[in-house]
């Protein structure tokens, strides 16, 4: 009984880590006050200064929109909901 209690804790915490882990990664805090690229899963992209990265949503300042031969500013805060982005990536050079 207590094996089966210390086993049942023990997933529990390994589930956590994973998790936390999971959360990290996709959780770029390392690149606030960066100068990033957001790219969405619907295949757009924004270019601008990661001023928060929160649990549902990415926020940018000094936003463009990256199109095919033109970029398209954005006034004020950009924010990107967190389900909407497939990846963060810091621009070369």
């Amino acid at each position: 009984m207590i094996l089966d209690v210390l086993t049942v804790a023990a997933v529990m915490v390994l589930a956590g880590v994973v998790a936390w882990c999971a959360w990290r990664r996709d959780h770029p805090r390392g690149m606030v006050g960066r100068t990033v690229v957001v790219n969405t899963r619907s295949g757009e992209s924004l270019r601008g200064v990661l001023v928060a990265d929160h649990a549902d949503r990415v926020s940018l300042r000094d936003a463009v929109y990256l199109r095919a031969g033109a970029e398209v500013a954005i006034d004020g805060l950009a924010h990107v909901p967190r389900g909407s982005v497939s990846w963060v990536q810091e621009p070369a050079g």
